[in-house]
């Protein structure tokens, strides 16, 4: 139906338009559009006005109001062309002649423009429709115009409204005028407060200028002192960083009772019996001069008031002084042990000064100036030098003169060359020591000396102003696995070491004497090593031949070794050796030990040892030692215990040795008894009290008693 109605309305409008424009819409131009012709021929009749942008919108929805538009503006069209027809044809009167009217011209418009045949009963109900619609839209309107009544009521009634909100409006403005004219003012008289204020803080800030800038200059003045002040304290800080001081302070009293004549073995053996109440005072003062330079200086004084003289001031018991520089070290004091060689000094101690060369031709050079132990009244001076050939060989030599003191007399005179070189790729080093000793006062110059000791190495006969001479040639190395060791040493007649106290070195005038060492692994048995050796003395031959070897004790945490030794001379022979096992764990936290030895005695003859010791940290703090040992000459067997312990703020100690000694002669063994006990307690950082208390007895195998009471305390500040 609403097809045939859009078909009536463009048969009408075609009645009234010979020919169809072209679209006047920019976004409607598809002239194949099943809608092209009804919109150009809308716009045309003047039906279709699109929206002020010029744009027809055809895929856009229509609202109900451009449909009541559309339709509106549709009907009032149809009626003034149909009056148009009318007054061309006289002939319509009636409602009827009308719709014949309409019939005719619908269908003579189809017919011709389109093409479409239309029957009257389909143009009737057509007609009946747009009549019926005609009424609907005089409804609408008919609504439509009350509503738009309303909405000018209710326009009316807002205007009212407006015109009061207007009104209230303006009597706030007017209000709000006066309150801000009011605050204005107010804000006038405070601003010209503010302004005086400011006039008044202005001067104030002028005199605090002033002030400023005198303080600056009195805040200047401090800066100068403080930053002077800073570099004398900087100044004081490097000099204190160039010396480090420390030490410390204790006083020591021991008090001994004794009953009978204390024995000098057994628990006695480290006994001291000397009764002593003394001060001694350790200090430490290490100086840096330079970078390169470090002095450091460490002393003990000691007061003792328990002397024949309590009076006497502080005595210098010990002082050491070591000076370390880029080109030498400095040492005055204990030098540590010296050694030349075992024919002239071995492993010599003594008190006094020792310089070490550190560059160029004295690097490795040593100067001594030593005194004798024991006090006896001698001196030793002492110089060697070992100087390099080449990186494999080295040259030196060395010289020593005993001064005596008390009887202001020149004593023993040593001159000593020796050389070294390695060959075979390092495999071996070769050796050779020339030594030249004069016991007397001999004037002859030290190179002479060297000279005439060198010439007669050969023969080792006499040397005027020589009284003897020694040699040595040694050679060490290896063949492969094996490990050699060979060394011919010549002592001239009247030969002999120097004559010092402590001094380890000897040697048998007129002697000569070769040795030869060797030793190898034997690789079928891990662990084994042979080892054979020749010593001949005197044309009198020294033969040994051994074996050691070693393991760990099957599946046991411990080892296992055994070392045996032959060794024959004249005719005359002697078996050596040991026999050595260690358990580690036998109980937790233990180590037992069990050996026993044959060992050598004077002339060919041995003597053998049985030794068993059991050491057990059987509790926390507390040791357990178990020892026997046999002896042919006597039987000694040993039990200490050691217990530390926490007792109030003290740390407690608690010793308990027991011995028994049985010789052969004798049908009780003598017992030794010493019990110990001690108090520590350290008061702060730097103080350390001791108190000890220590008790020893013997009940001799024939039942005499001895024993001995010590009572000591100790008082320790450090610094």
């Amino acid at each position: 139906m609403k097809k045939v109605l859009v078909l009536i309305i463009v048969a009408v409008l075609l009645v009234s338009s010979s020919a169809l424009a072209a679209s006047p819409f920019p976004d409607f131009t598809d002239e194949n559009h099943w809608a092209y012709d009804a919109v150009t021929v809308l716009y045309a009749a003047g039906l279709l006005r699109g929206y002020p942008d010029g744009t027809l919108k055809i895929r856009q929805d229509m609202t109900r109001a451009e449909a009541f538009r559309l339709v509106a503006d549709t009907f009032l069209y149809l009626n003034d062309k149909i009056d148009v027809l009318k007054g061309q044809d006289t002939t319509f009167g009636d409602d009827e002649e009308t719709a014949k009217y309409l019939r005719t011209v619908v269908q003579e418009a189809l017919t011709e423009k389109l093409g479409y045949q239309v029957d009257k009963a389909t143009i009737d109900e057509l007609i009946i429709s747009i009549a019926e619609m005609k009424e609907r839209f005089e409804e609408e309107k008919a609504s439509t115009d009350l509503k738009f009544l309303d909405i000018d009521e209710k326009m009316a009634s807002l205007a009212s409204e407006l015109n009061e909100y207007s009104q209230e409006v303006a009597a706030l403005e007017a209000s709000y005028k006066a309150d801000l004219e009011k605050i204005k003012q107010e804000y006038i008289a405070e601003l010209n407060k503010i302004k005086t204020d400011m006039a008044g803080l202005e001067a104030t800030v002028v005199e605090i200028k002033v002030e400023r800038e005198a303080d600056h200059a009195a805040l200047d003045s401090i800066k100068s002192d403080v930053t002077a002040a800073m570099s004398e304290i900087d100044d004081i800080n490097k000099r204190l960083d160039k010396v480090q001081f420390s030490g410390s302070s204790e006083v020591i009293a021991r008090k001994v009772d004794r009953v009978g004549v204390l024995p000098s073995d057994g628990v006695f053996a480290e006994f001291s019996t000397a009764e002593t109440f003394r001060h001694e005072l350790s200090l430490n003062m290490g100086i840096r001069p330079s970078d390169d330079v470090f002095i450091n200086i460490a002393t003990k004084l000691v007061n003792d008031f328990s002397g024949d003289d309590p009076a006497l001031p502080f005595a210098v018991g010990s002082l050491n002084m070591t000076v370390d520089a880029p080109d030498f070290q400095g040492v005055y004091g204990d030098v540590g042990a010296v050694t030349l060689s075992d024919l002239v000094l071995k492993n010599y101690r003594a008190q006094g000064v020792k310089l070490t060369g550190k560059t160029g031709v004295l690097d490795g050079a040593k100067l001594y100036l030593l005194e004798d132990k024991g006090h006896t009244g001698k001196y030793v001076a002492l110089a060697s030098g070992n100087w390099k050939v080449s990186d494999t060989a080295s040259v030196g030599a060395a010289f020593a003169q005993v001064f005596n003191h008390q009887t202001r007399t020149m004593e023993d005179k040593v001159l000593m060359a020796f050389g070294e070189t390695k060959i075979l790729d390092d495999a071996w080093t070769l050796r050779g020591e020339a030594i030249a000793r004069s016991s007397g006062g001999s004037s002859t110059p030290g190179l002479d000396a060297i000279a005439s000791m060198l010439s007669a190495a050969g023969t080792l006969g006499p040397v005027p102003g020589l009284d003897a001479i020694a040699s040595r040639l040694s050679a060490a190395g290896t063949l492969g696995p094996v490990n050699v060791s060979l060394s011919h040493t010549q002592i001239g007649p009247g030969y002999s070491v120097m004559n010092l106290q402590g001094n380890e070195a000897s040697a048998t005038a007129d002697t000569s004497v070769f040795r030869g060492d060797l030793s190898f692994p034997v690789s079928q048995i891990s662990g084994l090593t042979a080892r054979a050796g020749v010593e001949i003395a005197q044309s009198t031959p020294l033969v040994k031949v051994g074996v050691n070897y070693k393991s760990n004790l099957f599946d046991m945490n411990g080892t296992f070794e055994v070392d045996l030794e032959r060794e024959s001379k004249d005719n005359t022979g002697r078996n050596l050796g040991y026999v050595k096992a260690v358990w580690n764990e036998l109980v937790q936290n233990s180590v037992f030990q069990v050996a026993y030895a044959v060992k050598p005695a004077a002339g060919m003859t041995t003597t053998t040892e049985t030794s068993v010791a059991f050491d057990w940290d059987f509790m926390r703090n507390a040791k357990l030692g178990l020892g026997y040992i046999l002896e042919p000459a006597k039987a000694t067997s040993k039990i200490g215990v050691n217990y530390t312990f926490t007792l109030g703020s003290f740390n407690a100690g608690l010793g308990l040795d027991l011995r028994s000694i049985k010789l052969p002669a004798d049908t009780n063994a003598s017992r030794d008894t010493a019990v110990d006990f001690s108090l520590q307690r350290s008061i702060g950082e730097r103080t350390n009290f001791v108190v000890s208390w220590k008790t020893l007895s013997r009940v001799a195998a024939n039942g005499t008693t001895t024993s001995a009471n010590v009572a000591g305390a100790s008082v320790k500040v450090d610094f």
